[in-house]
């Protein structure tokens, strides 16, 4: 539940957290490649405008941070299969090795 959240799934924008999901990261990539211009789109209750060249360098540090994100999930997965113990298991922190949240600007 933890890697599901929005303690791991969220950038900031004005001051506020949201995700893009893959679907959503991966249609407002398409739409930057077929623009020159500027481009709409939602982010929660916002109507955000911007270039095509800054929304793709955007979507850029979102992809990195969410592969990030998904690797440290998977070493954690993979370290829980060798906790022997309910005390290992209560003592394992699941929340280390994500990188930094990114912001929208």
């Amino acid at each position: 539940l933890y890697r599901k959240s929005s303690n791991v799934h969220s950038f900031f924008y004005e001051g506020k957290e949201y995700w893009l999901d893959k679907d959503d990261r991966t249609s407002l990539w398409n739409l930057s490649n077929s623009s020159l211009g500027n481009i709409e789109f939602i982010v929660g209750d916002n109507l955000v405008n911007m270039s095509s060249i800054k929304l793709k360098a955007f979507l850029f540090k979102l992809e990195i941070y969410a592969y990030k994100c998904y690797v440290n999930e998977f070493k954690h997965l993979r370290s829980a299969k060798d906790l022997l113990t309910l005390e290992d298991i209560i003592n394992y922190d699941y929340t280390t090795g994500y990188p930094d949240k990114i912001i929208l600007e």
